[in-house]
């Protein structure tokens, strides 16, 4: 638990009396997508732009990336410079945004059960 501590902040429960929630603190959102992003090359090979869909995608569906939280990992990438494989990262922050907005909102899900 101890480790958890730095990794985590704890919000207080709200007043329903359901158990407390813990957010990630702002740079673990690039680091947990950034690892989604590497996940996604075990089932969409070695194409970067289609990894970084899956990772906002799953982000999102799991509910731990939400608009603003894309918005830090943008913060995050902005300086990347492109190389052989990559675009910059204004471009794969362009196209990331175009995938999150593609992607099913876990809360319409929810709705239509």
């Amino acid at each position: 638990m101890a480790r958890l501590a730095g990794l985590a902040s704890r919000v207080p429960p709200p007043m329903s009396g359901r158990a407390p929630l813990w957010q990630p603190k702002p740079l673990l959102r690039p680091r947990r997508t950034i690892y989604a992003h590497e996940c996604a090359h075990q089932t969409v090979g070695s194409d970067e732009v289609k990894a970084d869909c899956v990772a906002v995608q799953r982000g999102r569906l799991e509910g731990w990336l939400t608009e603003a939280g894309l918005e830090q990992v943008c913060e995050f990438m902005r300086p990347a410079r492109q190389d052989r494989q990559h675009f910059n990262g204004v471009q794969r922050c362009g196209m990331m945004r175009q995938c999150f907005r593609q992607s099913e909102n876990p809360r319409n899900r929810k709705a239509e059960k």
